[in-house]
């Protein structure tokens, strides 16, 4: 069933030349040049050659101490990070605390093995990952679970045709759809998805304030199943928290928001 629940969490939240010429014949440049001419050009003494590399060597050290510059000072806040309770995210503001029967399921590309899974969650390899899949589109920043409650987080960027995300409540309703249509893609010969409902409605009190959502409810398999997509967008607008929470549990949607407080 776990693994089910995965795959549905998942279905969910999965939500975007050079020219070429010609150039004059290189043999054809060298006939035309007159041979005393070219070798007053191409003479140089060589004070001027150790001036000249001296020179290109500077050039290359600036420029590699640039590069190790903005490699030190690669943002990567918006991804938050892994905690041994759960979750922190300090640029938008909020801390997921779990209780101890929750897994955390690390957010790495590829798990070692060789390190704990808060660790491998907020490596440099992990966040460059992260960070790349975020400026294509999204990146799943957490993912804890029990046997039946599921907690993911994404993170998502605007993409390339907007610098700025709309209104929460406008995101809920251009989500709706998709949400339904991502539930009713799981039919398969293992997994029976019916009753679906869905709505967009309002949580007054999440996190710091109202937060508009998809609510959802099914039978998979004909056992209830519950879920909710909340969206928070950030101070500045620039990027989109997506919190998606599901349970075979009624009660669940409920008790996995009072874990997600103001940091």
């Amino acid at each position: 069933m776990k693994k089910l629940s995965v795959l549905l969490i998942t279905s969910i939240l999965a939500v975007q030349l050079y020219g070429c010429g010609s150039a004059p014949s290189v043999n054809k440049i060298i006939d035309s040049v007159d041979k005393e001419s070219a070798d007053i050009t191409i003479g140089t003494d060589e004070t001027e050659q150790t001036e000249q590399t001296e020179q290109t060597e500077q050039t290359e050290q600036i420029e590699q101490t640039e590069q190790e510059d903005i490699q030190e000072t690669e943002d990567y806040s918006m991804l938050g990070v892994y905690t041994a309770s759960g979750y922190q995210n300090d640029y938008f503001g909020y801390q997921i605390n779990l209780p101890s029967e929750y897994q955390l399921n690390s957010r790495a590309a590829f798990s070692s093995g060789n390190e704990d899974v808060v660790s491998e969650s907020n490596n440099e390899t992990t966040l460059s990952w992260l960070k790349t899949n975020l400026n294509l589109s999204n990146a799943t920043v957490f993912d804890a679970s029990t046997d039946m409650d599921f907690i993911s987080v994404l993170v998502e960027s605007p993409g390339i045709i907007a610098d700025y995300w709309d209104e929460e409540e406008t995101i809920a309703n251009n989500s709706l759809n998709r949400v339904i249509e991502a539930l009713e893609s799981l039919n398969d010969e293992d997994i029976t998805v019916s009753e679906i409902s869905a709505q967009v409605d309002y949580l007054d009190n999440f996190i710091d304030g109202t937060h508009y959502a998809v609510m959802y409810m099914c039978l998979i398999n004909d056992t209830p199943y519950y879920g909710i997509e909340i969206y928070v967008r950030s101070a500045d607008a620039k990027y989109l928290s997506v919190f998606d929470f599901s349970s075979f549990e009624a009660e669940g949607i409920e008790r996995i928001c009072g874990y997600c407080t103001v940091k």
